[in-house]
């Protein structure tokens, strides 16, 4: 039993660690869909952007398999689109417009937030950002 758990595979979100640009949009979307509080984590705002009521909710869908993950995978899809959608990008808009509309929301980012990480050397982000939304 103990073989055969090790050659499992990993839940999907958890597979692959999160790339800087994945970290960039969940931090865009927790500031501006999720109303993130400068005293908060990231995740409290993730979990209110995507309609869930606590954190631990979301990390159990992240984690999960089947329904629950493809439901948080729908959610997060759509606040990013959403979130880009009022900055003329999203998924149909080309690499350009969501490079503009990524921008564009960072730099409207509240100061408490201009010196996270993924803001302070932002550019590879942004591009991996770009590249994933523009899938």
């Amino acid at each position: 039993m103990t073989r055969l758990e090790g050659q499992a595979v990993p839940s999907p979100a958890m597979a692959n660690p999160l790339n800087p640009g994945i970290r960039l949009l969940l931090l865009l979307v927790a500031v501006h869909v999720g109303d993130l509080g400068p005293k908060q984590s990231i995740a409290e705002g993730v979990a209110r952007a995507l309609g869930y009521e606590h954190v631990r909710e979301t990390r159990a869908a992240m984690r999960a398999e089947g329904a629950a993950f493809i439901e948080w995978n729908y959610r997060h899809r759509e606040a990013v689109t959403v979130l880009l959608s009022q900055r003329n990008g999203g998924p149909a808009a080309g690499m350009d417009r969501n490079e503009a509309a990524i921008r564009s929301l960072i730099a409207d980012m509240p100061e408490a937030f201009q010196a996270y990480t993924y803001l302070v050397d932002a550019e590879s982000a942004i591009v991996l950002a770009t590249e994933w939304v523009s899938l």
